[in-house]
């Protein structure tokens, strides 16, 4: 009986094959403004290879507890577009892009999740998300956060400053122009 259970054993250990799974890092960072894309870069490693199956969830806006069973959102519910791999074919390791691009200001919180496909193998990282509005876009105006009242000095000082600049400017080209002069006539022949 135990010759049997010995020959049984060796026979199916080979069908019974262990899959490690891991992600590093443990979190990624999305901090950037309002229809700003921001990458990350992601590791997936595994021992048997295989292809993983990629999956992204979210909480409601605000909240950053990590807890998975709160997180049972699609990014487009919050206006987040998240670009990563759905489906990739790896041997051991692979280094992948996640982009996140968001249309709408906030603080979320996401849970980027790989599973090897056809095992009960699954591995994921947290994702926290910063978007900010407040995008200066370089204009030929001022920036219409600076009060009036700092609008106004401006425009009073930057005249001035300009005016004493052009008269340093001249009387510096006109001493120039007086010593070129003297030396060129005492270098002249008549």
């Amino acid at each position: 009986m135990k010759k049997l259970l010995l020959f049984l054993f060796v026979l199916l250990f080979p069908l019974a094959s262990a899959v490690t799974l891991s992600m590093s890092p443990q979190q990624i960072d999305f901090i950037g403004n309002v229809n700003e894309e921001i990458c990350n870069e992601v590791t997936l490693k595994t021992d048997g290879g295989g292809v993983l199956i990629g999956e992204d969830r979210w909480a409601e806006e605000g909240y950053s507890e990590r807890k998975l069973k709160q997180h049972n959102l699609e990014s487009s519910e919050l206006k987040l577009y998240l670009d990563y791999p759905k489906s990739i074919e790896i041997n051991n390791n692979e280094i992948i892009e996640v982009c996140l691009t968001g249309k709408k200001k906030g603080n979320y919180h996401g849970a980027l999740l790989y599973r090897v496909e056809g095992k009960p193998v699954r591995v994921g990282i947290w994702m926290n998300v910063s978007l900010d509005s407040s995008a200066s876009k370089i204009t030929g105006k001022i920036i219409s956060k600076i009060d009036e009242e700092e609008n106004f000095s401006f425009l009073v000082i930057l005249p001035v400053i300009l005016t004493i600049i052009l008269i340093i400017l001249l009387t510096k080209l006109n001493k120039k122009g007086k010593v070129t002069l003297k030396k060129t006539n005492k270098n002249r022949t008549y």
